[in-house]
């Protein structure tokens, strides 16, 4: 399935990119919807100070020709990027403590 000019884009984010590279599956990546990744520079900067990933993720980019964007500086996308990092931390806490409340219970 290509992706349409008129069709919206999908930003990677680490996570995903992550996911694909641990389960060897980073080539794959592309082929769920060929043509519509995109990644922001400070995502791809992010994976890259992971030295044992740096090629992979550079590789991923140059054979895949995935189009890099620069940040955002418009401060209505930068608060709502605030917004959606802040609410990720929040369920990572969440997700945390509920793997660990009977932990936590059992120290008092």
């Amino acid at each position: 399935m290509s992706r349409q000019s008129s069709e919206p884009l999908i930003l990677l984010d680490s996570g995903v990119v992550r996911h694909f590279i641990n389960g060897n599956r980073i080539l794959e990546l592309q082929q769920v919807f060929p043509g519509w990744f995109v990644m922001l520079d400070k995502v791809k900067n992010e994976l890259c100070r992971s030295k044992s990933i740096e090629n992979i993720v550079i590789n991923l980019i140059r054979m895949t020709g995935m189009q890099l964007m620069q940040f955002p500086t418009e401060m209505e996308i930068i608060r709502e990027y605030a917004v959606l990092k802040d609410n990720l931390v929040m369920v990572r806490v969440h997700a945390w403590l509920l793997q660990n409340i009977k932990t936590l219970h059992c120290k008092q």
